[in-house]
């Protein structure tokens, strides 16, 4: 926290021994919409192409212009640096150098200059926590001056600073392009100090450089500090070099940069940057299609479709759409099972899906596993390993066999399947079709489920929306799907980011005034704990944030870029601090009603055991766990990867008994141990 803030939040005077006070200007008390300056000029160059008052400018000048307009300014620093002797340039002339080089009249100058002062100021947005330090030093008596490097003059910035607040009517402003020299080295704190006349220890200055507001102003006697501005996530950094002409992204990524100015809270953070820019897109996709296909109802499903509804309500609030949306409470533990009661075929895709062992398969059949092993075929009973897509059919196959146990798993369904029938006609309106259910991501079988039991009073397929389609694929039955993204990699990096604020649906009950109630697993893992507030605060002031820019912009992000770059880089190249934010969510299996975090940071001891092949890693995401354990740790899980069979390399037992072969190799070394069990050779 700054200093000065702090001050003011304790109540106390300034210290009276600063006469001065400076500010820094730029994402210190003002920033821009756009995700780098450089935005600035590719806004600029967006209109250039699409406004016809420009086309009398060359068209090569038109589509180039971003680069060219930073080419002119970054030749003008080094030229007046070398051969004029002083720091900065100014505004006219870096465009005078553009004139002169790319064959522009005085007036496609005029109007271009006109062009970037009318686009900086309508993308300028004020930092109130720096302005209203500024507030309570004027009200104290202090003396305030603002200090930036520019190439803009005083009063051109004065008019930004305006437009946030009338504080800085009167405050002293000086601009690098108009002292012609810059902070580097010190010398405009030099410039400054000269006209002020006040001590260097006396002044305090305030602004987000490192170097030219810290450092610098440090370097002679200044009490300098540093404001944590802030930066680019790795993977907004990634995108935007990839990207640095596009103006939606530039946009997007501007957006959550600015949202987080709003909060210091991590859980706040994650959710402005990476799950709104991943999630927004898809809603506006799902709204759209939703008015193209005159789907009038939205159902947003439990509990991905938490988030995605709160994202949903706000647009469509803002935006006046004739849609109505609602929440349903479904799992598939509610609907996958109790389907079987009116449909048994429903049974084939859940054990080929979920009968992964004895342990997956019992919890998605809801029985014990001893239980379950009476009805395995002979040859599998005694197995502990995984079981493989033939073995799953062979499963499937003895199951449905067993007239004894269909005739148990369908009736016991029957009462559960019911209380999902009324529990539809209570909160669905089925009058007409035009209707849709929203959810995050999924292979159909689930829906497949919940088809089958509406068809039973409802004669047409219904319709579901997807983020994207799961790793596990069914083909749909009465069912028609709509896919945002047609790949099925990193779905469980996705699922966490959708979280909700209750426990899973495990069915439905009848209350005593004959309503439908959704039976909520009491056990489930605990979000609110987790920071779930704060998350779901942060992405609807990311939406907030986008529905202006959006407005202003007439920016159409209904495109998968942003989620296909980010969903990449979750996978291949996640750094810590997101890491650690969606490695802390607390996570319960299918069927189990223990929590824990999601992917836990990996202990030395924990690495050692699993180098050695002693025990696997307790993660669910190796990629989360990995970047989030210690150097050290990383090290030996590195070592792993490399030497994946170590065990066997230190100590490998050879022990074929039809051969009489029996040796044990340690570190390379063989001793046979054949003598031990079939005595010495004759």
């Amino acid at each position: 926290m700054s200093q000065l803030l702090k001050t003011k939040i304790e109540k106390k005077k300034p210290v009276d021994n600063i006469q001065l006070y400076s500010f820094d200007i730029f994402d210190t008390l003002i920033t821009r919409l756009t995700a780098t300056p450089y935005g600035i000029f590719v806004l600029m160059q967006n209109e250039l192409l699409s406004n016809k008052m420009y086309e009398s400018m060359p068209l090569y000048f038109r589509q180039n212009f971003a680069e060219y307009r930073r080419m002119s300014e970054h030749y003008l620093y080094s030229y007046n640096d070398c051969v004029n002797g002083f720091m900065d340039c100014t505004f006219d002339e870096i465009y005078e150098n553009l004139q002169s080089n790319y064959n522009l009249t005085d007036s496609d100058v005029h109007q271009l200059k006109e062009l970037e002062l009318r686009t900086e100021y309508n993308s300028i947005i004020g930092i109130p926590v720096n302005i209203n330090i500024i507030k309570d030093l004027i009200a104290n008596e202090k003396k305030v001056i603002l200090i930036s490097d520019m190439y803009h003059s005083a009063d051109v910035i004065r008019s930004w600073l305006m437009k946030v607040d009338n504080i800085f009517a009167d405050v002293k402003i000086y601009v690098s392009s108009e002292c012609r020299c810059k902070k580097r080295g010190s010398e405009l704190f030099k410039y400054v100090q000269k006209l002020e006349n006040v001590p260097y220890e006396n002044w305090h200055h305030y602004g987000d450089n490192e170097v030219s507001d810290f450092q610098d102003a440090a370097a002679i006697g200044i009490k300098a500090e540093k404001f944590l501005y802030t930066n680019l996530k790795p993977y907004e950094k990634k995108v935007i070099n990839k990207y640095v002409n596009d103006t939606e992204i530039q946009l997007l990524i501007g957006c959550a940069k600015n949202v987080r100015l709003l909060s210091d809270d991590s859980k706040f953070d994650l959710g402005a940057s990476l799950t709104a820019p991943i999630l927004i897109p898809y809603v506006l996709w799902v709204l759209d299609e939703a008015v193209k296909k005159n789907f009038k109802r939205l159902y947003f499903i439990a509990r991905d479709g938490f988030i995605l509804k709160e994202i949903a309500d706000y647009i469509i609030k803002t935006r006046s759409l004739n849609i109505e949306t609602k929440y349903i409470y479904g799992s598939r533990a509610a609907w996958q099972k109790p389907s079987i009661a009116v449909c048994l075929d429903n049974l084939d895709p859940i054990i080929m899906q979920y009968g992964l062992n004895k342990e997956f398969l019992s919890k998605a059949l809801g029985v014990s596993e001893k239980r379950l092993t009476k009805f395995l075929p002979e040859n599998l009973r005694e197995s502990n390993k995984n079981f493989n897509k033939e073995q799953r059919k062979e499963i499937l196959d003895a199951l449905k066999g067993n007239k004894k146990y269909i005739s148990k798993l369908q009736s016991e369904n029957i009462e559960k399947c019911e209380n999902l029938i009324g529990y539809m006609k209570q909160e669905i309106d089925f009058s007409d079709d035009n209707f849709a259910f929203v959810d995050l991501s999924g292979s159909g079988v689930t829906q497949n489920c919940l088809a089958s039991v509406i068809n039973t009073f409802y004669d047409k397929p219904i319709n579901s929306f997807y983020f994207r389609n799961g790793i596990y694929k069914v083909e749909p039955k009465n069912v028609n799907r709509f896919y945002f993204i047609q790949r099925n990699d990193a779905c469980a990096l996705l699922e966490l980011t959708s979280r909700a604020p209750h426990g899973q649906t495990t069915g439905y009950k009848c209350n005593s005034e004959g309503k439908y109630e959704p039976i909520l697993d009491k056990n489930d893992v605990d979000t609110k704990s987790w920071g779930f507030d704060a998350y779901l605060q942060g992405i609807l002031s990311f939406v907030q944030g986008y529905e202006v820019i959006s407005r202003n912009y007439s920016i159409d992000c209904r495109f998968p870029v942003i989620a296909n770059e980010y969903s990449d880089w979750l996978k291949t190249a996640i750094d810590k601090e997101t890491a650690d934010g969606l490695g802390t969510i607390v996570y319960a299996h299918v069927g189990s009603h223990e929590g824990r975090e999601v992917a836990p940071k990996i202990t030395r001891f924990q690495a050692f055991k699993y180098l050695l092949g002693i025990s696997d890693l307790n993660t669910d995401l190796y990629r989360l766990s990995y970047e989030r354990s210690k150097t050290s740790v990383k090290k030996i899980l590195k070592y792993k990867e490399i030497h994946p069979d170590l065990r066997k390399q230190l100590i490998h037992v050879h022990f074929i008994k039809k051969k009489k072969e029996f040796s044990i190799n340690i570190l390379g070394i063989r001793i046979s141990l054949k003598s031990l069990i079939w005595g010495k050779d004759k």
